[in-house]
């Protein structure tokens, strides 16, 4: 395997990683770490499919293991060794990997993998000058999950629409893998474009995705269709709290584009958004203005004390928010 240096602060970068002898898998996004530990394996006994895969320790790791699995063997058969949280190291593996460094080319290919942090920093400044670098930040922004998404369905030359990528973002993207997994499920399940209603028909019923469709009907105008699906969230066990926690979330959206000076590309930068949610964001900011949608904040953070405890009865505090919202968005004043 070759040795290129590659480095990239692109959060999706690690996609187009290059395989190498001696790899360093950097940053806290464990999905992507994995993502890409998992294909160096795959390649590897694509080639040789006898390939010892061996996973060390660094905090609890014992003097010796590298330099034995790295050693040449007499009866051939090739080595892959894979060493987890380096940024907890304990001193005999310091020593051990800085000695591989300075040392003849291991026979193995080698794949550490460092979070962050200063720990054992002559080793990771040699690491970072040797070995191949991917970059595994944290995958955090709705536009970068979207984006994922997105991605992940090109390399399979599929197609989700904006619209779908988003919802799947709102129903599984507090965790990376789980989204990933999602639309993995949805490739191999769903044939042809997946739009909104076949990510609805799998995962609609997840609570983020449908607290996400009240706080947009409410702020939307749509009265009615509010109304009814904050009913139905409720009635399915969704805390009232998340209800008016998506309330706060959209209205803060508008609140910072209410003024109309902002385009949906403007929008998508300042909001950190993809693009489709910053235009619909956009869209939704042309009918309030800077007053109402003041008004509004205030129902919502009222609201937000009352399904804390301020209320005895919290569904009909997270009712009435719903309510008066949706009002003021046809320009009724509560």
């Amino acid at each position: 395997m070759a040795s290129p240096k590659r480095r990239n602060t692109d959060v999706l970068s690690f996609r187009q990683f290059t395989p190498a002898s001696l790899m360093l898998l950097a940053g806290k996004e464990d999905y992507s770490a994995s993502w890409v530990w998992q294909r160096v394996r795959e390649q590897l006994r694509a080639q040789d499919p006898d390939i010892q895969i061996h996973q060390l320790d660094a905090p609890s790791y014992e003097a010796g293991q590298l330099t034995m699995l790295t050693a040449p063997s007499l009866f051939g058969g090739a080595n892959a060794i894979y060493v987890d949280s380096l940024e907890k190291m304990n001193d005999a593996f310091l020593t051990d990997a800085l000695d591989l460094l300075s040392g003849p080319e291991p026979d193995a290919v080698l794949v550490y993998r460092h979070r962050g942090g200063n720990r054992g920093k002559r080793l990771l400044d040699a690491l970072k000058k040797k070995a191949s670098v991917v970059e595994c930040p944290e995958i955090k922004s709705e536009r970068d999950k979207t984006e994922l998404v997105r991605r992940i369905f090109a390399d399979e030359k599929r197609r989700i629409s904006p619209e779908a990528a988003t919802v799947l973002v709102s129903a599984l993207g507090n965790s990376v893998a789980e989204l990933a997994a999602g639309a993995e499920q949805l490739i191999n399940i769903v044939t042809g474009d997946v739009g909104v209603d076949a990510v609805e028909q799998y995962y609609g019923g997840r609570v983020e995705v449908a607290t996400f469709k009240v706080a947009d009907a409410a702020l939307g105008g749509q009265i009615t269709s509010a109304l009814e699906l904050n009913r139905h969230c409720l009635e399915t066990g969704t805390p009232p709290l998340l209800v008016v926690a998506a309330l706060a979330a959209k209205a803060r959206q508008i609140a910072l584009i209410s003024d109309g000076a902002y385009s949906s590309q403007s929008a998508a930068a300042k909001l950190g958004l993809p693009p489709w949610q910053a235009e619909h964001a956009a869209r939704s900011a042309r009918h309030w203005d800077g007053r109402r949608i003041g008004r509004a904040l205030e129902l919502i953070a009222h609201a937000d004390h009352q399904v804390k405890g301020l209320s005895r009865d919290a569904e009909y505090a997270c009712e009435q928010v719903v309510l008066k919202v949706s009002q003021l968005a046809v320009g009724r004043d509560v």
